[in-house]
């Protein structure tokens, strides 16, 4: 993720870290935007991105480690502004979906 950002000079950015569901609600006052992997240690799956919105309105793309498209739009039925497969991350597909999720 770091590596896909640090090649998007024209997306200036700040990038924190959360370990946790917990750490994630606690650090979601300012943020314009929430890259979102499914899997925390204390939820897996949709449940983790239910957890998240309601608290604030952040934007929230999805980062996944499975190529599902019902899992895709799952998440984006539940709420999510973008999706994006893990095994397809690249500077410009991340680009594309955090340009998407601020404009939505």
């Amino acid at each position: 993720m770091e590596i896909a950002l640090s090649e998007l000079p024209q997306l200036p950015h700040v990038l924190h870290r959360a370990a946790s569901l917990v750490q994630a609600r606690a650090r979601m006052g300012g943020m314009d935007l929430i890259l979102l992997d499914l899997g925390l240690p204390e939820t897996q799956g949709l449940p983790t991105l239910k957890a998240l919105l309601p608290a604030g309105g952040v934007p929230i793309v999805v980062l996944s480690g499975h190529s599902d498209p019902d899992l895709e739009a799952d998440a984006l039925a539940a709420g999510a502004k973008g999706y994006l497969p893990k095994n397809q991350l690249t500077s410009q597909r991340l680009h594309a979906a955090i340009e998407g999720a601020l404009q939505a």
